[in-house]
């Protein structure tokens, strides 16, 4: 007979407040053809039902994308996943036959015959799930030193998901600004998590007008104010790597890419009006702070690292500005010997030249 003592609390029942994110979406199915193909042509029926224009409301075009998304792509399906099969006929097989032999020991109370078809049956379950594990762990294993050999970062680090599950949430334990007091309150830490990155990403220039006035004035480009043609906004897109995050939005690279013609000549249509009007949706300047532990003290701010998510469409448009200045820019103002941060060009071709010459120096 045993006795415990249970107790309980009641607590009261939080209502979310504020508007929920939007569901990620699973952008597996994209790459067969039919489910494509399905998105592609519900994506251009309901664009061509709207009625508002891309210029007026990048909120409305956002919502056709992703509600149409929505209705063909599902929400991802968790990563761990159990390292047998319930649907296993043989072990579920073996369990049966345990679980009988179990109910003829207490029915017999125990008898030798009773108790070593018991140690029988215990014995070929375990020797069944002993096997299945060890199936699985060499399955996975295989897998990842694949992805590792393929140096597929993204590939090897779900593989580890997969294998060990997903990392459980532990409250966050921030300290004060002077370092005094640490606390876990939800909202005194996303306060101090706003006046860490305030302080440090809105640092104040010190610009010296003086030499700013030494530096030889250019001539106007006059080619940079070109709009951009739709060939080169879809070639923008589709040169995107897939499996980033998205935004606020929730639209993934995927979407963008493979909704055809229709929904490019849209966000053309966006852009274009955005590039003559003079300014952008402030959904596309807008970024979602996401934290990485680097090193030292977890409760130290300073010891995190910060990460924009920017919406897909804001980094399309940033791309090609980077693609125009990279064309008319660059080649009069970055001078030749500097490789770093440009295409088709290496540090290590600098260190091999240096290398060279520190040797020649010596002989």
């Amino acid at each position: 007979m045993l006795r415990s003592k249970l107790a309980f609390r009641i607590r009261q029942k939080h209502n979310r407040q504020g508007t929920s994110k939007p569901t990620k979406l699973s952008t597996a199915n994209l790459s067969t053809i039919s489910h494509r193909e399905s998105v592609e042509q519900e994506m251009y029926s309901a664009l061509a039902q709207w009625e508002e224009t891309p210029d007026e409301e990048w909120a409305a075009l956002q919502q056709v994308v992703y509600n149409t998304a929505k209705t063909y792509l599902v929400k991802p399906e968790r990563k761990h996943q159990d390292w047998f099969d319930p649907n296993d006929q043989e072990l579920h097989t073996l369990m049966n036959r345990r679980n009988q032999a179990h109910q003829r020991v207490f029915q017999t109370r125990s008898t030798r015959c009773t108790t070593a078809a018991y140690k029988d049956a215990c014995r070929l379950l375990q020797k069944r799930t002993r096997a299945l594990k060890s199936d699985w762990w060499e399955r996975n294993a295989m897998e990842l030193q694949r992805a590792a050999d393929r140096n597929d970062k993204k590939g090897f680090y779900s593989g580890l998901t997969e294998v060990w599950g997903p990392k459980k949430k532990e409250p966050v334990h921030l300290k004060s600004t002077d370092g005094m007091e640490t606390f876990s309150d939800s909202k005194r830490v996303v306060a101090r998590w706003s006046e860490h990155f305030q302080k440090l990403l809105n640092v104040p220039g010190d610009i010296d007008h003086e030499a700013l006035d030494t530096i030889p004035h250019r001539v106007t480009k006059t080619s940079l104010e070109e709009i951009s043609t739709m060939a080169n906004w879809a070639r923008a897109i589709v040169g995107m790597k897939d499996g980033k995050t998205p935004g606020e939005d929730g639209i993934s690279t995927e979407v963008w890419k493979h909704e055809g013609d229709n929904l490019f000549s849209r966000l053309h249509q966006l852009i274009t009006n955005a590039w003559e009007v003079g300014f952008v949706p402030q959904a596309w300047k807008d970024a979602s702070i996401v934290t990485i532990y680097k090193r030292g003290d977890r409760t130290d701010c300073g010891n995190n690292r910060g990460i924009s998510l920017l919406s897909i469409a804001g980094k399309n448009f940033a791309r090609i500005l980077l693609y125009k200045l990279s064309i008319h820019i660059t080649p009069e103002v970055v001078p030749e010997k500097q490789c770093g941060f440009r295409g088709n060009r290496s540090t290590v071709e600098m260190i091999l030249c240096l290398r060279q010459l520190q040797e020649k120096c010596i002989l």
